[in-house]
């Protein structure tokens, strides 16, 4: 019976990692096939009509989500159409002004290009909430909401 046991472990293994998501950029590459809660850069920009076809301004509490996961639930050829345009994020972390935990919730508004797969963009309003401007790029936790 020992023999076999080497062999049990090998092939569980092998099984267990077979089963594993497989990551882009080093990133979920599951693009929502499971769990919903993310870790990846903030940053923020100055939203105007986005992917979503929406006229939004630097004082609405919006999020520019990664291309890598807008696209993938894009149907047909119009962002317009994209099942997450409209839908919310809560976004948090610890806001280095006050040393407490932060957490704003945005809309799905657009798509921002050349960002990771769980990097988001968040409005100067939404993005003020969880940490000072003057930063720039910070880590950030975040959910979709559904």
């Amino acid at each position: 019976m020992i023999g076999i046991t080497p062999v049990c472990l090998l092939a569980l293994t092998i099984g267990f990692a077979a089963g594993l998501p497989h990551s882009s950029e080093g990133q979920d590459a599951s693009l929502f096939n499971g769990a919903q809660s993310f870790t990846g850069d903030l940053t923020f920009y100055n939203p105007s009509v986005g992917a979503c076809g929406l006229k939004n301004t630097d004082s609405d509490l919006v999020v520019s989500i990664s291309k890598l996961r807008f696209d993938s639930q894009t149907p047909g050829s119009s962002p317009n159409l994209n099942p997450l345009c409209g839908q919310k994020i809560r976004a948090g972390r610890i806001d280095e002004r006050t040393g407490q935990p932060a957490t704003v919730e945005a809309m799905i508004v657009d798509r921002c290009v050349g960002y990771l797969v769980n990097d988001i963009d968040l409005s100067p309003a939404a993005y003020n909430v969880l940490a000072d401007l003057a930063l720039g790029r910070v880590t950030v936790h975040w959910d979709l909401l559904g």
